[in-house]
């Protein structure tokens, strides 16, 4: 959770930012989470690289890191080459916190899934 963190608090906030109408803010908000969410997706496909293979939060862990950078360049590029944002930035934006909501949810199993399994071991 700590690799997410940091990279929903920039997203979360530009998303509310933005729907204050504030949208230099958000660009700007936007641009300061790209370099966070590639090493966020840099360090969940390096534990994909070192986990065995039949680890499969592993892997989806990674694909939704990277769905999120996508979303977030794209978000990202689409308000700096306008002055009004354009719809597919909005919608990447939404694509964005949708692919961390989901990234969040996965972890979250995948840490109760691991809590579950040592407890069984040591009982």
């Amino acid at each position: 959770m700590r690799r997410l963190s940091p990279l929903l608090l920039l997203v979360v906030s530009a998303a509310v930012v933005e729907a204050r109408g504030l949208e230099t803010l958000t660009f700007y908000l936007l641009v300061l989470a790209v370099p966070v969410a590639a090493l966020s997706s840099l360090a969940w496909f390096g534990d994909l690289i070192d986990a065995p293979r039949e680890q499969v939060g592993t892997h989806a862990q990674a694909a939704l890191s990277l769905l999120a950078l996508f979303a977030l360049l794209v978000a990202t590029a689409a308000r700096g080459q306008h002055e009004s944002v354009p719809a597919v930035g909005s919608s990447s934006l939404v694509l964005c916190l949708a692919a961390l909501a989901l990234q969040a949810l996965a972890y979250s199993g995948s840490s109760l899934t691991a809590k579950k399994t040592a407890s069984e071991n040591v009982g």
